[in-house]
């Protein structure tokens, strides 16, 4: 049962990602999934910045599972939100406190409750859900 307090479905994708001016930048509308095929981690966020998504790719050999683009700015945010929902009926979180994430993500711990602990023989369920 997804909980009652986001949105009952994710936001409809863009198939490009589309610019918005902000304080006098482009920002764009990311929800990604990258997943740690060694540990079962998978983290699934959003982000106007797709160095954050580099990031987390190039961290111990992450794989992007999926990397979704909104034509809305807070678009990014409720795809987020319906995708955790989704999962955490399915998957467990990864860690259960921030020194536990410390052990994986270093000093770097931003967004450690984002992560869950999800098997690789999975991932094909969580990019399908992904896509939805």
């Amino acid at each position: 049962m997804i909980a009652t307090y986001g949105p009952t479905s994710p936001p409809k994708r863009s198939p490009i990602p589309v610019p918005h001016m902000s304080a006098g930048r482009n920002l764009t509308a990311h929800r990604y999934v990258v997943g740690w095929p060694s540990s079962d981690y998978v983290k699934i966020g959003c982000t106007s910045s797709i160095q954050r998504v580099r990031r987390f790719v190039s961290m111990r050999d992450g794989e992007l599972i999926d990397l979704a683009w909104y034509d809305v700015l807070y678009h990014d945010v409720r795809a987020e939100v319906w995708l955790d929902q989704v999962a955490r009926t399915m998957w467990p979180g990864a860690f259960r406190t921030k020194d536990d994430a410390r052990k994986f993500m270093g000093c770097q711990t931003g967004g450690w409750t984002e992560f869950l602990k999800v098997p690789v023989a999975d991932w094909p369920e969580l990019r399908r859900l992904a896509a939805i």
